[in-house]
């Protein structure tokens, strides 16, 4: 539990940068109870102001959490969410984020995957997003080709957004662990091979996955 809670405490005191007069939320469904209480534990460290709720595990990533927990999002400085599905693309956590509520969403998050992600230094994963952001940010193409058979172009036509863990600011929001430079092309062409992990398909363990684009769409998997 110590480490765990040193963990914890990077992700309270240096991501959110709880302060002592803030009041936090702590949503959880069973799954993830234990990295919930060690974000509890972390809070009250910093906070009196604690409060923690566990509900049950929704269907999809993307639904919305019960009423009466969005309700409660938009009361509290900040809110973590280490639930079982993604609550980061929901109502819910839009307009908590409007509020003025600082959101940081952890999905599907483990023990394991709490204590390797989050024991690292987010100054340098900070630095790290930046370099990366400078170099692809005027960009109208990009190509990406692999040993494997990846030979991949996507036209870059929308924003470039940086997720580096801090959510220090009213309103802000980030997915933990982080350290993520992303955008959403608006067109793509070409294959991509696939032989570390696919969604809910998990680890591929045996041949490769072949996923063929054409005009922004998905043709064909092998």
């Amino acid at each position: 539990m110590t480490q765990l809670k040193d963990a914890a405490k990077i992700a309270v005191e240096e991501c959110m940068d709880v302060r002592d007069n803030e009041k936090v939320l702590v949503l959880s469904n069973k799954p993830n109870r234990d990295v919930a209480n060690a974000l509890k534990d972390a809070s009250e460290d910093v906070t009196e102001n604690v409060y923690a709720v566990e509900y049950p595990v929704a269907d999809e990533n993307g639904e919305e959490p019960p009423g009466f927990v969005a309700d409660l999002m938009v009361e509290f400085d900040c809110v973590f969410a280490p639930t079982e599905k993604s609550i980061s693309h929901t109502d819910a956590r839009r307009y908590a984020n409007e509020s003025g509520t600082r959101c940081a969403t952890l999905p599907g998050i483990r023990t394991d995957e709490f204590l390797t992600g989050l024991d690292a230094n987010y100054s340098d994963i900070k630095d790290q997003c930046e370099r990366i952001y400078d170099s692809v940010r005027d960009s109208e193409e990009i190509r990406i080709k692999t040993e494997i058979g990846t030979d991949v172009t996507f036209k870059i036509g929308r924003p470039w957004m940086i997720d580096d863990g801090n959510a220090s600011q009213d309103g802000d929001f980030t997915n933990l662990p982080a350290g993520e430079v992303f955008t959403s092309p608006v067109d793509a062409n070409g294959t991509i091979m696939v032989d570390g992990t696919a969604g809910k398909l998990g680890t591929v363990d045996s041949d490769s996955i072949r996923f063929e684009l054409m005009d922004g769409k998905l043709k064909s998997v092998d």
